[in-house]
C-alpha cells in the first residue's frame, strides 16, 4: 500500500467512532475493566489512530499505543485528548517496556490482521513478557458468525466469505459509513485459545456480547447475534 493510501485509511479509520456495531464489545470491555483499571498501566497493541487507547484513557489508565502502521500512529498522535504516548513498532519486533511492565495488555482486532500462527505467538508471547504476574489481558476478535450476518455498521455481503470458513482464509468487512473495505483472516476460537495458551496466557473468560436496547442503537442482528468475541485472559507463570 501507497504513503498516500495508508494516509487516506488512517484518516477515514480515526474518524471512525464508537456509535457503531464496535460499541457492543467496548461496553463488554469497559464492564471487565471499569472496576481496577484507573491509574493502571496499559498497553494498547495495534492500537490503529487512537480509538481504543483513548477509550482506555477515558477508564482512567495510564495508557501507551503502539501499531506498525506510521500513518496511523500519526493520526493517533494527531487526535489524542488523553496524554497517551504512541509510538510505532516494526513488525514482529519488541515491545516496548521491560519485563512485567504492564498491568493491562489490551488489543481490539488486531490478531485477525495476522496470517501467520508463528507470527500470531511470537507477538502474544511478546505480550505475555511485558505483562506483570498479577496483570490481566483482554481481546477483542470477530466470531464466526459475524461474517454472515446484517450487522448496522459493517457489511460482510463478499465473495470471500460465502464459503465454509477455514483457519487462516482471507475474508473482508466494509466498515460505513467511512465505506472502507479490509482484509483479515479468519481463526476460530478453538484456534485463538491454542494461540493465548500456547504464549502462556490462561482463558479467564470468552465473552460474547449482544447489542442493547439502552445502547440507543437501532440494532439488527446484533440483537441476537454476537459479532464480537472479547478474551478476558491472565497469564501463566
Amino acid at each position: 500500500m501507497s504513503d498516500d493510501l495508508q494516509s487516506e485509511y488512517a484518516k477515514k479509520f480515526a474518524l471512525r467512532g464508537m456509535q457503531t456495531t464496535d460499541v457492543i464489545a467496548f461496553r463488554c470491555a469497559a464492564e471487565i475493566l471499569s472496576p481496577w483499571i484507573k491509574d493502571k498501566r496499559a498497553l494498547d497493541v495495534g492500537c490503529g489512530a487512537g480509538r481504543s487507547t483513548e477509550f482506555l484513557g477515558r477508564l482512567g489508565a495510564i495508557d501507551y499505543g503502539v501499531d506498525h502502521n506510521p500513518a496511523m500512529i500519526e493520526q493517533a498522535r494527531a487526535l489524542a485528548r488523553y496524554e497517551p504516548k504512541y509510538d510505532v513498532i516494526a513488525g514482529g519486533g519488541r515491545l516496548p517496556g521491560n519485563d512485567s511492565s504492564y498491568d493491562l495488555i489490551f488489543s481490539s482486532w488486531m490478531l485477525l490482521e495476522m496470517g501467520n500462527p508463528r507470527d500470531i505467538i511470537q507477538l502474544l508471547k511478546e505480550c505475555r513478557r511485558v505483562l506483570k504476574d498479577d496483570g490481566r489481558a483482554v481481546f477483542i476478535v470477530n466470531t464466526a458468525e459475524f461474517y454472515t450476518g446484517g450487522w448496522v455498521s459493517i457489511d460482510v455481503d463478499f465473495p470471500e466469505n460465502q464459503t465454509r470458513l477455514k483457519d487462516g482464509q482471507v475474508v473482508k468487512a466494509r466498515l460505513l459509513p467511512e465505506d472502507y473495505v479490509v482484509t483479515d483472516y479468519y481463526w476460530d476460537e478453538k484456534s485463538y485459545v491454542n494461540f493465548l495458551t500456547q504464549s502462556n496466557f490462561a482463558v479467564q473468560s470468552i465473552h460474547k456480547p449482544l447489542g442493547l436496547e439502552s445502547d440507543g442503537i437501532t440494532w439488527k442482528d446484533e440483537r441476537h447475534t454476537a459479532p464480537f468475541a472479547v478474551y478476558e485472559l491472565y497469564p501463566l507463570n
